[in-house]
Protein backbone atom coordinates (compact mmCIF):
# COMPACT_ATOMS: atom_id res chain seq x y z
CA UNK A 1 0.00 0.00 0.00
CA UNK A 2 1.12 3.60 -0.52
CA UNK A 3 2.37 5.82 2.30
CA UNK A 4 -1.03 7.53 2.48
CA UNK A 5 -2.79 4.14 2.65
CA UNK A 6 -0.36 2.93 5.32
CA UNK A 7 -1.13 5.93 7.46
CA UNK A 8 -4.86 5.46 6.91
CA UNK A 9 -4.46 1.88 8.14
CA UNK A 10 -2.56 3.17 11.17
CA UNK A 11 -5.26 5.75 11.97
CA UNK A 12 -7.97 3.10 11.70
CA UNK A 13 -6.11 0.71 13.98
CA UNK A 14 -5.39 3.49 16.49
CA UNK A 15 -9.12 4.28 16.68
CA UNK A 16 -9.92 0.63 17.46
CA UNK A 17 -7.22 0.42 20.13
CA UNK A 18 -8.32 3.63 21.85
CA UNK A 19 -11.84 2.21 22.15
CA UNK A 20 -10.41 -0.87 23.99
CA UNK A 21 -7.45 0.74 25.70
CA UNK A 22 -7.85 -1.30 28.92
CA UNK A 23 -8.37 -4.68 27.26
CA UNK A 24 -4.93 -6.36 27.42
CA UNK A 25 -5.95 -9.32 25.24
CA UNK A 26 -7.09 -7.01 22.44
CA UNK A 27 -4.04 -4.77 22.76
CA UNK A 28 -1.74 -7.79 22.62
CA UNK A 29 -3.22 -8.77 19.25
CA UNK A 30 -3.24 -5.26 17.79
CA UNK A 31 -1.21 -4.31 14.73
CA UNK A 32 0.08 -1.36 16.75
CA UNK A 33 2.33 -3.82 18.56
CA UNK A 34 4.17 -4.23 15.25
CA UNK A 35 3.98 -0.54 14.38
CA UNK A 36 5.76 0.40 17.61
CA UNK A 37 8.12 -2.61 17.53
CA UNK A 38 6.85 -4.04 20.85
CA UNK A 39 6.33 -7.67 19.80
CA UNK A 40 9.41 -8.98 21.68
CA UNK A 41 8.41 -7.43 25.00
CA UNK A 42 6.62 -9.61 27.57
CA UNK A 43 4.56 -6.57 28.67
CA UNK A 44 3.71 -5.51 25.09
CA UNK A 45 0.05 -4.70 25.85
CA UNK A 46 0.91 -2.58 28.90
CA UNK A 47 3.75 -0.88 27.00
CA UNK A 48 1.39 0.02 24.17
CA UNK A 49 -1.15 1.46 26.62
CA UNK A 50 1.53 3.56 28.34
CA UNK A 51 2.85 4.78 25.00
CA UNK A 52 -0.61 6.01 23.97
CA UNK A 53 -1.58 7.58 27.30
CA UNK A 54 1.80 9.35 27.50
CA UNK A 55 1.28 10.70 23.97
CA UNK A 56 -2.13 12.05 24.98
CA UNK A 57 -0.58 13.68 28.06
CA UNK A 58 2.04 15.38 25.90
CA UNK A 59 -0.72 16.96 23.82
CA UNK A 60 -1.94 18.88 26.88
CA UNK A 61 -1.54 22.61 26.05
CA UNK A 62 0.44 24.87 28.32
CA UNK A 63 -1.02 27.77 30.28
CA UNK A 64 -0.43 30.28 27.46
CA UNK A 65 -3.00 28.56 25.20
CA UNK A 66 -6.57 29.97 25.62
CA UNK A 67 -8.85 27.47 27.42
CA UNK A 68 -11.47 27.65 24.63
CA UNK A 69 -8.97 26.76 21.90
CA UNK A 70 -9.12 23.65 19.74
CA UNK A 71 -5.87 22.43 21.33
CA UNK A 72 -7.53 22.20 24.74
CA UNK A 73 -10.72 20.75 23.29
CA UNK A 74 -8.91 17.92 21.50
CA UNK A 75 -6.78 17.10 24.55
CA UNK A 76 -9.86 17.03 26.80
CA UNK A 77 -11.72 14.71 24.42
CA UNK A 78 -8.81 12.28 24.20
CA UNK A 79 -8.20 12.32 27.95
CA UNK A 80 -11.82 12.03 29.08
CA UNK A 81 -12.92 9.51 26.46
CA UNK A 82 -9.97 7.12 26.38
CA UNK A 83 -7.72 7.65 29.40
CA UNK A 84 -10.50 8.22 31.93
CA UNK A 85 -13.06 6.14 29.99
CA UNK A 86 -16.08 8.45 30.15
CA UNK A 87 -18.93 7.79 27.72
CA UNK A 88 -19.59 10.03 24.73
CA UNK A 89 -22.78 11.29 26.34
CA UNK A 90 -20.94 12.23 29.56
CA UNK A 91 -18.12 14.02 27.72
CA UNK A 92 -20.54 15.82 25.40
CA UNK A 93 -22.50 17.12 28.39
CA UNK A 94 -19.33 18.22 30.18
CA UNK A 95 -18.02 20.10 27.12
CA UNK A 96 -21.38 21.60 26.14
CA UNK A 97 -21.64 19.66 22.88
CA UNK A 98 -24.23 17.47 21.25
CA UNK A 99 -23.27 13.81 20.92
CA UNK A 100 -23.10 14.27 17.15
CA UNK A 101 -20.71 17.24 17.54
CA UNK A 102 -18.57 15.24 19.96
CA UNK A 103 -18.32 12.33 17.52
CA UNK A 104 -17.02 14.63 14.80
CA UNK A 105 -14.53 16.33 17.12
CA UNK A 106 -13.47 12.97 18.58
CA UNK A 107 -12.52 11.82 15.09
CA UNK A 108 -10.46 14.98 14.56
CA UNK A 109 -8.80 14.58 17.97
CA UNK A 110 -7.80 11.02 17.07
CA UNK A 111 -6.30 12.32 13.82
CA UNK A 112 -4.26 14.86 15.81
CA UNK A 113 -2.98 12.08 18.08
CA UNK A 114 -2.18 9.95 15.04
CA UNK A 115 -0.17 12.80 13.49
CA UNK A 116 1.77 13.20 16.73
CA UNK A 117 2.58 9.49 16.95
CA UNK A 118 3.42 9.29 13.24
CA UNK A 119 5.86 12.21 13.48
CA UNK A 120 7.56 11.21 16.75
CA UNK A 121 8.00 7.49 16.15
CA UNK A 122 9.28 7.40 12.54
CA UNK A 123 6.23 5.37 11.56
CA UNK A 124 6.56 6.12 7.87
CA UNK A 125 9.94 4.34 7.92
CA UNK A 126 8.43 1.57 10.05
CA UNK A 127 5.68 1.09 7.44
CA UNK A 128 8.34 0.60 4.79
CA UNK A 129 10.20 -1.90 7.02
CA UNK A 130 6.97 -3.87 7.43
CA UNK A 131 6.33 -3.82 3.69
CA UNK A 132 3.24 -1.61 4.01
CA UNK A 133 4.34 1.22 1.75
CA UNK A 134 5.39 -0.45 -1.47
CA UNK A 135 2.48 -0.12 -3.87
CA UNK A 136 0.97 3.26 -4.75
CA UNK A 137 -2.73 3.76 -5.30
CA UNK A 138 -3.88 2.77 -8.75
CA UNK A 139 -3.94 5.47 -11.39
CA UNK A 140 -7.67 4.85 -11.89
CA UNK A 141 -8.37 5.45 -8.19
CA UNK A 142 -6.24 8.59 -8.19
CA UNK A 143 -7.91 9.90 -11.35
CA UNK A 144 -11.34 9.32 -9.81
CA UNK A 145 -10.35 11.18 -6.64
CA UNK A 146 -8.96 14.10 -8.62
CA UNK A 147 -12.08 14.28 -10.80
CA UNK A 148 -14.30 14.29 -7.71
CA UNK A 149 -12.17 16.97 -6.06
CA UNK A 150 -12.21 19.16 -9.16
CA UNK A 151 -15.99 18.85 -9.43
CA UNK A 152 -16.38 19.97 -5.83
CA UNK A 153 -14.00 22.90 -6.29
CA UNK A 154 -15.83 23.96 -9.45
CA UNK A 155 -19.11 23.85 -7.52
CA UNK A 156 -17.63 26.02 -4.76
CA UNK A 157 -16.34 28.50 -7.34
CA UNK A 158 -19.89 28.96 -8.61
CA UNK A 159 -21.70 28.81 -5.28
CA UNK A 160 -19.59 30.95 -2.93
CA UNK A 161 -19.51 34.69 -3.65
CA UNK A 162 -16.45 36.83 -3.15
CA UNK A 163 -16.69 39.13 -0.16
CA UNK A 164 -14.53 41.75 1.56
CA UNK A 165 -12.33 39.92 4.05
CA UNK A 166 -9.65 41.07 6.48
CA UNK A 167 -6.44 39.10 5.99
CA UNK A 168 -5.60 39.18 9.70
CA UNK A 169 -8.92 37.40 10.47
CA UNK A 170 -8.03 34.51 8.15
CA UNK A 171 -4.54 34.14 9.60
CA UNK A 172 -5.86 34.16 13.16
CA UNK A 173 -8.40 31.42 12.49
CA UNK A 174 -5.89 29.29 10.61
CA UNK A 175 -3.37 29.64 13.43
CA UNK A 176 -5.87 28.32 15.98
CA UNK A 177 -7.08 25.51 13.71
CA UNK A 178 -3.57 24.17 13.10
CA UNK A 179 -2.18 24.54 16.62
CA UNK A 180 -2.82 20.91 17.68
CA UNK A 181 -1.27 19.49 14.50
CA UNK A 182 1.76 21.78 14.74
CA UNK A 183 2.30 20.83 18.36
CA UNK A 184 2.15 17.18 17.37
CA UNK A 185 4.88 17.62 14.76
CA UNK A 186 7.01 19.94 16.89
CA UNK A 187 6.65 22.81 14.43
CA UNK A 188 6.21 26.39 15.63
CA UNK A 189 4.12 28.88 13.65
CA UNK A 190 4.94 32.60 13.61
CA UNK A 191 2.62 35.10 11.90
CA UNK A 192 3.57 38.65 10.95
CA UNK A 193 0.51 40.31 9.42
CA UNK A 194 0.15 44.03 8.70
CA UNK A 195 -3.08 45.02 10.42
CA UNK A 196 -4.15 47.94 8.19
CA UNK A 197 -3.96 46.18 4.83
CA UNK A 198 -6.98 46.86 2.60
CA UNK A 199 -9.79 44.30 2.57
CA UNK A 200 -9.43 41.40 0.17
CA UNK A 201 -12.04 40.34 -2.40
CA UNK A 202 -11.95 36.56 -1.98
CA UNK A 203 -14.02 33.48 -1.30
CA UNK A 204 -13.16 33.42 2.39
CA UNK A 205 -13.86 29.77 3.23
CA UNK A 206 -11.83 28.53 0.25
CA UNK A 207 -9.00 30.99 0.98
CA UNK A 208 -8.87 29.72 4.54
CA UNK A 209 -8.42 26.15 3.29
CA UNK A 210 -5.65 27.36 0.97
CA UNK A 211 -3.88 28.81 4.03
CA UNK A 212 -4.37 25.58 5.99
CA UNK A 213 -3.11 23.46 3.10
CA UNK A 214 -0.01 25.59 2.44
CA UNK A 215 0.89 25.76 6.14
CA UNK A 216 0.49 21.99 6.47
CA UNK A 217 2.76 21.36 3.48
CA UNK A 218 5.36 23.75 4.90
CA UNK A 219 5.23 22.00 8.30
CA UNK A 220 5.78 18.60 6.69
CA UNK A 221 8.99 19.93 5.14
CA UNK A 222 10.55 20.92 8.47
CA UNK A 223 9.59 18.59 11.35
CA UNK A 224 10.72 20.28 14.54
CA UNK A 225 11.34 23.51 12.65
CA UNK A 226 9.43 26.74 12.10
CA UNK A 227 6.81 28.02 9.66
CA UNK A 228 6.38 31.74 9.07
CA UNK A 229 3.38 33.48 7.50
CA UNK A 230 4.00 37.12 6.63
CA UNK A 231 2.47 39.99 4.68
CA UNK A 232 4.10 43.10 3.32
CA UNK A 233 3.44 46.70 4.27
CA UNK A 234 2.93 47.73 0.67
CA UNK A 235 1.30 50.61 -1.23
CA UNK A 236 -2.11 49.98 -2.85
CA UNK A 237 -1.80 47.27 -5.50
CA UNK A 238 -4.18 44.87 -7.24
CA UNK A 239 -2.96 41.98 -5.12
CA UNK A 240 -1.80 41.55 -1.53
CA UNK A 241 1.07 39.08 -1.19
CA UNK A 242 1.21 36.51 1.61
CA UNK A 243 4.45 34.55 2.05
CA UNK A 244 4.68 31.07 3.62
CA UNK A 245 8.21 30.03 4.64
CA UNK A 246 9.43 26.76 6.16
CA UNK A 247 12.64 27.11 8.25
CA UNK A 248 14.65 24.10 9.43
CA UNK A 249 15.83 23.75 13.01
CA UNK A 250 18.32 21.06 11.96
CA UNK A 251 19.51 19.98 8.53
CA UNK A 252 17.37 17.03 7.48
CA UNK A 253 16.00 15.97 4.14
CA UNK A 254 12.67 17.59 3.36
CA UNK A 255 9.86 15.11 3.13
CA UNK A 256 8.69 14.43 -0.35
CA UNK A 257 5.85 16.73 -1.35
CA UNK A 258 3.44 15.01 -3.70
CA UNK A 259 2.65 16.91 -6.88
CA UNK A 260 -1.02 16.37 -6.06
CA UNK A 261 -0.56 18.44 -2.89
CA UNK A 262 0.97 21.28 -4.87
CA UNK A 263 -1.71 21.05 -7.56
CA UNK A 264 -4.41 21.25 -4.90
CA UNK A 265 -2.73 24.29 -3.34
CA UNK A 266 -2.71 26.07 -6.71
CA UNK A 267 -6.33 25.15 -7.37
CA UNK A 268 -7.51 26.36 -3.95
CA UNK A 269 -5.73 29.67 -4.60
CA UNK A 270 -7.48 30.01 -7.96
CA UNK A 271 -10.94 29.23 -6.58
CA UNK A 272 -10.38 31.72 -3.76
CA UNK A 273 -9.67 34.36 -6.42
CA UNK A 274 -5.88 34.51 -6.31
CA UNK A 275 -2.77 32.79 -7.63
CA UNK A 276 0.21 30.95 -6.19
CA UNK A 277 3.97 30.92 -6.72
CA UNK A 278 6.03 28.04 -5.29
CA UNK A 279 9.78 27.71 -4.69
CA UNK A 280 11.04 24.27 -3.61
CA UNK A 281 14.62 23.32 -2.72
CA UNK A 282 15.07 20.28 -0.50
CA UNK A 283 18.72 21.15 0.19
CA UNK A 284 18.09 24.72 1.36
CA UNK A 285 17.59 25.96 4.91
CA UNK A 286 14.17 27.12 3.69
CA UNK A 287 13.05 24.15 1.54
CA UNK A 288 9.54 25.51 0.93
CA UNK A 289 8.52 29.09 0.07
CA UNK A 290 5.07 29.96 -1.26
CA UNK A 291 3.76 33.35 -2.29
CA UNK A 292 -0.02 33.62 -2.33
CA UNK A 293 -1.42 36.61 -4.25
CA UNK A 294 -4.95 37.62 -3.22
CA UNK A 295 -7.00 40.38 -4.92
CA UNK A 296 -7.69 43.62 -3.08
CA UNK A 297 -11.36 44.66 -2.91
CA UNK A 298 -12.38 47.61 -5.06
CA UNK A 299 -9.01 48.19 -6.68
CA UNK A 300 -10.19 48.33 -10.31
CA UNK A 301 -12.75 51.08 -11.07
CA UNK A 302 -15.42 50.12 -13.62
CA UNK A 303 -17.44 52.91 -15.25
CA UNK A 304 -21.03 51.95 -16.14
CA UNK A 305 -23.21 54.26 -18.26
CA UNK A 306 -26.91 53.34 -18.31
CA UNK A 307 -29.99 55.54 -18.19
CA UNK A 308 -31.82 53.05 -15.96
CA UNK A 309 -31.02 53.76 -12.31
CA UNK A 310 -32.30 50.32 -11.28
CA UNK A 311 -29.82 48.67 -13.64
CA UNK A 312 -26.99 50.74 -12.17
CA UNK A 313 -28.04 49.75 -8.65
CA UNK A 314 -28.11 46.07 -9.64
CA UNK A 315 -24.66 46.18 -11.24
CA UNK A 316 -23.30 48.07 -8.24
CA UNK A 317 -24.47 45.18 -6.03
CA UNK A 318 -22.87 42.70 -8.40
CA UNK A 319 -19.50 44.45 -8.02
CA UNK A 320 -19.72 44.72 -4.24
CA UNK A 321 -17.01 42.76 -2.46
CA UNK A 322 -15.10 42.06 -5.69
CA UNK A 323 -11.81 43.48 -7.00
CA UNK A 324 -13.92 45.96 -9.00
CA UNK A 325 -15.17 49.36 -7.79
CA UNK A 326 -18.43 50.69 -9.17
CA UNK A 327 -18.53 54.12 -10.84
CA UNK A 328 -21.83 54.82 -12.58
CA UNK A 329 -23.96 57.50 -14.20
CA UNK A 330 -27.33 57.77 -15.94
CA UNK A 331 -26.13 60.88 -17.82
CA UNK A 332 -24.04 60.05 -20.92
CA UNK A 333 -22.92 63.68 -21.18
CA UNK A 334 -20.60 63.26 -18.18
CA UNK A 335 -19.23 59.86 -19.23
CA UNK A 336 -16.02 61.16 -20.79
CA UNK A 337 -15.15 63.38 -17.81
CA UNK A 338 -15.89 60.54 -15.37
CA UNK A 339 -13.68 58.20 -17.36
CA UNK A 340 -10.76 60.65 -17.39
CA UNK A 341 -11.18 61.34 -13.67
CA UNK A 342 -11.44 57.70 -12.50
CA UNK A 343 -9.03 55.91 -14.90
CA UNK A 344 -11.40 52.93 -15.25
CA UNK A 345 -10.13 49.41 -15.80
CA UNK A 346 -13.20 48.87 -18.03
CA UNK A 347 -16.26 50.79 -19.30
CA UNK A 348 -19.72 49.25 -19.74
CA UNK A 349 -22.12 51.12 -22.05
CA UNK A 350 -25.82 50.83 -22.79
CA UNK A 351 -26.82 51.62 -26.38
CA UNK A 352 -30.16 53.38 -25.92
CA UNK A 353 -29.12 56.52 -24.02
CA UNK A 354 -30.92 59.85 -23.75
CA UNK A 355 -29.56 62.60 -25.97
CA UNK A 356 -26.45 60.67 -27.09
CA UNK A 357 -26.44 57.50 -29.14
CA UNK A 358 -24.50 54.74 -27.39
CA UNK A 359 -22.44 54.04 -30.51
CA UNK A 360 -21.47 57.70 -30.73
CA UNK A 361 -20.45 57.70 -27.07
CA UNK A 362 -18.36 54.56 -27.66
CA UNK A 363 -16.55 56.36 -30.46
CA UNK A 364 -15.89 59.44 -28.29
CA UNK A 365 -14.47 57.35 -25.48
CA UNK A 366 -12.33 55.14 -27.69
CA UNK A 367 -10.81 58.11 -29.50
CA UNK A 368 -9.74 59.93 -26.33
CA UNK A 369 -5.95 59.49 -25.94
CA UNK A 370 -6.20 58.83 -22.18
CA UNK A 371 -8.70 56.01 -22.74
CA UNK A 372 -7.17 54.25 -25.72
CA UNK A 373 -6.16 51.14 -23.76
CA UNK A 374 -9.45 50.76 -21.85
CA UNK A 375 -11.67 47.79 -22.82
CA UNK A 376 -15.27 48.74 -23.63
CA UNK A 377 -18.21 46.41 -23.07
CA UNK A 378 -21.62 46.92 -24.72
CA UNK A 379 -24.67 45.82 -22.73
CA UNK A 380 -28.11 46.05 -24.32
CA UNK A 381 -31.34 44.13 -24.95
CA UNK A 382 -30.82 44.57 -28.71
CA UNK A 383 -29.12 41.81 -30.78
CA UNK A 384 -26.06 43.86 -31.70
CA UNK A 385 -23.20 41.51 -30.88
CA UNK A 386 -21.61 41.62 -34.33
CA UNK A 387 -22.02 45.40 -34.60
CA UNK A 388 -20.46 45.89 -31.15
CA UNK A 389 -17.42 43.91 -32.23
CA UNK A 390 -17.13 45.76 -35.51
CA UNK A 391 -17.15 49.12 -33.69
CA UNK A 392 -14.37 48.13 -31.31
CA UNK A 393 -16.19 46.77 -28.25
CA UNK A 394 -14.21 44.11 -26.41
CA UNK A 395 -17.28 42.26 -25.06
CA UNK A 396 -21.02 42.08 -25.64
CA UNK A 397 -23.25 41.48 -22.60
CA UNK A 398 -26.91 40.86 -23.50
CA UNK A 399 -29.39 42.16 -20.93
CA UNK A 400 -30.42 41.08 -18.37
CA UNK A 401 -26.84 40.56 -17.18
CA UNK A 402 -26.12 37.98 -14.50
CA UNK A 403 -23.46 38.55 -11.86
CA UNK A 404 -21.47 35.57 -13.11
CA UNK A 405 -21.49 36.84 -16.72
CA UNK A 406 -20.46 40.34 -15.64
CA UNK A 407 -17.55 39.22 -13.48
CA UNK A 408 -16.38 36.65 -16.02
CA UNK A 409 -16.25 39.31 -18.73
CA UNK A 410 -14.42 41.77 -16.48
CA UNK A 411 -11.93 39.12 -15.38
CA UNK A 412 -11.24 38.31 -19.01
CA UNK A 413 -10.76 41.92 -20.09
CA UNK A 414 -9.00 43.40 -17.09
CA UNK A 415 -6.71 40.34 -16.92
CA UNK A 416 -6.21 40.57 -13.20
CA UNK A 417 -3.29 38.15 -12.95
CA UNK A 418 -0.52 38.83 -10.45
CA UNK A 419 3.17 38.17 -11.08
CA UNK A 420 3.90 34.46 -11.28
CA UNK A 421 0.35 33.36 -12.07
CA UNK A 422 -0.28 31.02 -14.93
Amino acid sequence: MGATSAKARFVDELSKVLARLYDPDYLGRSLLIQWFDLADRPDAADALRRLLTNAIARLKPDATIPPNSNAWRFYQILNYRFVEQFTQREVAADLGLSVRQLRRQEKTAQAVLADYLWAHNELQKRAADLGWSAAPATSADEAARQASREAELARLARAIPTEPTALCDIVGRVQETLQPLLRATGVSLRCHVVIDLPALAIQESVARQAFVHLTTIAARCVPGGRVRIATEDQPPAPYARVVFEAHRSVIVNARHIAENDLALARRLAEVAGGALELHLDETASMPFIAQLHLPVAGYFPVLIVDDNADTLALLARYLGGTPYRFVGTTDPRVAVSLAIENHPAAVILDVMLPGVDGWELLSQLREHPKLAAVPFLISTILPYQELAGALGAAEFLPKPVSREALLTALDRQVRRRPPGSR
